[in-house]
């Protein structure tokens, strides 16, 4: 950095902010390092414990089945007695190991949580909501949620007003569209939140749950609207209750389910029941060394591919994804969206993307991930995850294939030998159980026998994991392919002080700039004297040195070319004073919904000029197509 500011001496007087910048940043990295470090060193610990408990009881049950196994071997008994002994015995070998038993009831304890964070004078509300056959989150569509109380300002001046939040002068339906889009991105947050504590190994308490309960109402109290509007309490107490309920509890529900199967021994040796009751069986019909190799292999094989399949999946849709132009950027995604807004045809659908465009675009890019991977082709019968989900298992089990040929020249090895050896054969992001005592003897096995037996297994294998494709299992994937992309695409999501224009820059910027600024109108930008929605652009508005205010100027006029005085938002951004014209689209749009806008912004409608109402939705489609190569 001192070489750069060494050699352009015109940014000279940037290089002490800068060093601020960069000194503090690094704290902050420093710091999240250090509490990433403590936590997963805490993790790790509490995770060692609970694999030597796992690995004392697996191994006290294992014997306790090879000793019941003594009992009835050679006796010829039918299959259905032995699983009825072993079902018997397992009960009471599970019941030995002490569970854990402090995990509350997610949804049972709900009427708990919201008693204990509404003590006070909300209790009736809350108890209504309780009492409610259904929980309504778009709560805000009724004015019974917003305190709106319209001033009336007048101002002989006659240049462009960007009013007071979106407008002082908004319509109803746009205070409630901004209020619902803020309730999103709150409960969006919310959500992330608890996704890391899941990561981080926590699980459901009732104190999580008020904690939970108490910081959403709590920032659902600071939904800024203007200073005129407001969410009521009742508002805020309905809108907190309610996204709890709906949209919170089914996730603490999964990070509780995650919590136990990874911490609660005896829900892990659940898991483990049906390959010990295999290898009783076996044990009890006297099952030849190298059958009994094979089985058990092959059942490890099938575990460890239903196990990998969610997370190759996901990548096989992400490469799916990434070779579609649409994906290429935020802003050809943003274009996507409007070009396909633009085909409905209906205003209200440009309602909620000027409300909030970046959640516009996230719930977008999710529909689109949806109909890519998900949905099925009325051509083939089937999506491509299907398509994707057949590969992935081909390629895991082509790649178990490879290693079972590889070990079969190597002619015999005992049975101790023999799985250490075959994991070291095979993909090192398979997750594959290193110790397994079942393999614990020192009896040879024939390589070639073995591996002709394991071939076999594995076309049944095949068959069996193809045949149980469901589509349920990638919920998930669907969670964290559009969690990846939104984040991957929608790095920077600021948007421009005067239009809203997205920012185009993706890595790392200074400033934040955007090609394509678009009449200010579009963003509630009117006349102050004739309250007519203005077409004008910020980049020629710069040019012309007019003036605005807004609550950001404390309703003072300010000449454009001085806006990065107004404050640091503004000062990030980097306009230049231009000639030029919006984009077709922003023309077309203006033009053709010039009306709904107005009524939208509770302002008058534009006056539009020459040749945008000529403008056809084909055109403004093609240009922003073209515009952003998709």
């Amino acid at each position: 950095m001192a070489i750069y500011f060494t050699k352009e001496t015109k940014t000279c007087q940037w290089e002490g902010k800068m060093d601020i910048q960069v000194s503090g940043l690094c704290e902050e990295i420093k710091a999240e390092i250090r509490n990433s470090f403590i936590s997963s060193g805490n993790k790790i610990i509490k995770r060692a414990s609970i694999d030597a408990d796992i690995k004392m009881y697996n191994k006290d049950i294992y014997q306790k089945a090879n000793k019941l196994a003594d009992k009835y071997r050679n006796q010829q008994l039918p299959n259905w007695q032995l699983e009825r002994e072993f079902a018997t015995n397992w009960k009471t070998w599970v019941s030995d190991i002490p569970g854990d038993d402090r995990h509350v009831d997610v949804h049972m304890s709900f009427q708990l949580v919201t008693v204990k964070c509404f003590l006070g004078n909300d209790q009736s509300e809350v108890k209504s909501i309780l009492q409610s056959e259904t929980f309504n989150t778009d709560v805000l569509k009724t004015d019974l949620s917003l305190d709106i109380n319209h001033p009336v300002k007048q101002t002989p001046i006659k240049q462009a007003f960007k009013s007071i939040g979106k407008t002082v002068f908004s319509s109803n339906k746009a205070y409630v569209n901004k209020a619902n889009s803020a309730k999103e991105i709150i409960v969006n947050k919310f959500k992330t939140k608890i996704t890391k504590l899941e990561q981080n190994g926590r699980s459901y308490t009732i104190q999580l749950g008020c904690e939970l309960l108490s910081d959403l109402l709590s920032d659902l109290g600071k939904i800024e609207l203007d200073e005129n509007v407001h969410v009521t309490v009742k508002g805020k107490i309905r809108l907190a209750v309610c996204n709890y309920k709906v949209k919170l509890i089914p996730i603490l529900t999964n990070m509780q389910k995650q919590y136990k199967r990874e911490n609660d021994p005896r829900i892990y040796m659940e898991s483990q029941k049906e390959g010990l009751w295999q290898m009783f069986k076996e044990e009890c019909n006297d099952v030849h060394v190298t059958d009994k190799v094979a089985s058990a292999t092959s059942r490890w094989i099938a575990s460890a591919i239903k196990t990998a399949l969610p997370e190759k999946c996901k990548r096989g849709v992400i490469d799916k994804l990434k070779a579609n132009k649409g994906f290429s950027s935020k802003m050809s995604v943003h274009a996507w969206m409007l070009v396909e807004i633009a085909e409905t045809g209906d205003f209200h659908s440009f309602e909620k993307y000027l409300s909030n465009p970046i959640l516009s675009i996230k719930m977008f890019t999710s529909e689109q991930i949806e109909k890519m991977c998900f949905q099925k082709d009325d051509n083939t019968s089937s999506s491509a995850i299907q398509d994707i989900y057949h590969n992935k298992v081909q390629d895991i089990l082509n790649g178990f294939k490879e290693a079972i040929r590889a070990l079969s020249a190597k002619g015999s090895i005992t049975m101790k030998s023999w799985w250490p050896t075959f994991l070291g054969h095979i993909d090192k992001e398979l997750c594959v159980k290193t110790d397994i005592m079942f393999f614990d003897e020192d009896r040879d096995l024939d390589l070639k026998i073995l591996s002709d037996k394991l071939l076999l297994e594995l076309n049944v294998i095949k068959d069996t994991i193809i045949n149980a494709y469901d589509t349920s299992i990638f919920s998930e994937i669907r969670t964290s392919c559009c969690n990846f992309f939104t984040a991957d695409l929608l790095a920077c999501q600021e948007a421009c002080p005067f239009c809203e224009a997205l920012c185009d820059l993706h890595g790392p910027h200074d400033h934040h700039r955007s090609d394509c600024h678009r009449p200010k109108g579009v963003a509630a930008y009117r006349w102050n004297e004739s309250r007519k929605l203005t077409t004008d652009v910020c980049t020629t508005s710069l040019l012309a040195n007019g003036r605005f205010c807004n609550k950001n100027t404390n309703n003072e006029w300010v000449n454009y070319r001085d806006y990065r005085n107004v404050n640091d938002y503004y000062a990030s951004w980097k306009i230049e004073p231009l000639e030029g014209e919006s984009q077709k689209f922003w023309k077309w749009f203006m033009a053709t919904y010039n009306t709904e806008l107005a009524e939208y912004y509770n302002a008058k409608e534009a006056d539009i000029p020459d040749g945008w109402k000529d403008i056809t939705m084909e055109e403004a489609k093609e240009d922003m197509k073209k515009c952003y190569d998709i």
